[in-house]
């Protein structure tokens, strides 16, 4: 996977001018491949609204620093990570259970379930959740 500090570190080099500029060309173009990869990954996993009980959530790509997903209760939206703590892109299916993961803190605390802030019970509840959805045959 190329990042922009490839990019920077090929341009920061000694040497022939002419072939940095290609080299970094030919980076940031494989970036912007990537780029417009998980955004159709992404497009066609994530819905971009979901409405639990009466509150409607918006679906955000990309989740505070450190975690896989969040849920914003007071602002109404649902944060998922495309990528992991190293800048990896995330497997769609790890997405799809993230989003499952906490679709269901927010069921929960829609319910006022005490179980909503219990990870250990969300983390076994939204697998399971996860792989029913993904196993329906229709």
């Amino acid at each position: 996977m190329v990042s922009l500090n490839d990019v920077l570190h090929v341009l920061e080099q000694k040497g022939n001018i002419d072939v940095r500029v290609r080299m970094a060309k030919v980076l940031i173009n494989q970036l912007q491949e990537q780029q417009t990869k998980e955004k159709e990954m992404t497009a066609a996993t994530l819905p971009t609204k979901i409405t639990v009980g009466k509150t409607t959530y918006s679906i955000r790509r990309g989740a505070p620093s450190g975690c896989l997903g969040n849920v914003d209760y007071d602002k109404q939206v649902i944060s998922i990570a495309l990528r992991d703590g190293l800048g990896n892109t995330l497997d769609p299916e790890e997405v799809r259970d993230t989003f499952w993961h906490e679709m269901t803190h927010a069921i929960l605390h829609d319910m006022n379930h005490p179980l909503r802030d219990d990870e250990k019970f969300v983390i076994k509840f939204a697998n399971r959740l996860s792989c029913a959805i993904d196993s329906a045959q229709f």
